[in-house]
Formats: structure tokens, sequence, C-alpha cells
């Protein structure tokens, strides 16, 4: 079915369960020749690092940019690997990845890595409200789940 997904993480746990359970059941699939092995799914655990949101940050503060950058930078591999432990003690095969870009920026990335399914969290859109865009859309190059409610 699908062979990689990547997951925009989420803050709740519920839909973190859903992409895991998804890419279990993608796993494990026969390529339809019954001489072919079953074809594991990864799941790709994506945070982003948004440059409109370390901006929002350095300017409601007196901090610098390179400190909000690292903190943050910080918080979001804290959050992958825990994830990424998680997810491997079910079984999943797992990689994490933490790219610099707006949600809307993320097309080379999955590109890059040839993406089957984006998994895409609708609490992940709030800065946005809650829009994506047709280009956005028409531009992926996978096919994209949106999962959850704002």
């Amino acid at each position: 079915m699908f062979k990689k997904i990547v997951l925009l993480i989420s803050t709740r746990p519920e839909l973190n369960a859903l992409a895991l359970n998804l890419a279990k059941e993608s796993s494990g699939k026969p390529t339809g020749s019954t001489l072919s092995p079953p074809v594991p799914c990864r799941l790709i655990l994506l945070e982003l690092i948004e440059p409109k949101l370390v901006m929002q940050i350095v300017q409601g503060s007196s901090r610098k940019e390179s400190d909000v950058q690292e903190e943050l930078e910080g918080k979001a591999w804290c959050e992958l690997y825990r994830l990424e432990h998680e997810f491997k003690e079910s079984g999943a095969e797992v990689a994490i990845a933490l790219e610099e870009c707006s949600l809307f920026e993320i097309q080379p990335f999955l590109r890059s890595i040839k993406t089957d399914l984006l998994i895409l969290p609708v609490e992940r859109l709030r800065h946005y409200n809650y829009k994506l865009s047709e280009e956005f859309l028409a531009n992926l190059p996978c096919p994209a789940l949106l999962i959850g409610k704002p």
C-alpha cells in the first residue's frame, strides 16, 4: 500500500497513534506477486521549525533569534526522539526528520524521500487560519490525509 508515510507530528497522542496504526496496516502487504516479499512501510516523523514562528517569538520578547531557534530545535529533537522510541517499541519502522521551513515549503522534502502519503494533523494549520491553498495541494508529490479537529 504505502512504502513511506510522513507524519507531521501532533501534540495529540491519539493522532500520532492513528498514523502509527496506518503505517502498521501498510506494512506486510504483498506487492502483488506471490513470490515477492512483503514491503515494509516506513513512518517518517517530521517536525518543522517555521521561520515565521521564530520571528514572532523574537519580536514578542527581548531574545536573540539564534537563541529562540536553538531552543525550538532542542524541544523538537527531544519530542522526535521520544516518539521514535515509542513507535519503535510498537514495532514500526520509523525515521525522524527536522526541517526549517513553513508547512507550505515541504514539497521538496517530500519529493526527496519519495513520500507516498503525508499525514497532516489539522492542528498544524492553526497559524494559517486552518486553510490549505489549492496551489499547495496541487504541488504535493503525494496524497495528503488531514486528521483531527481544529
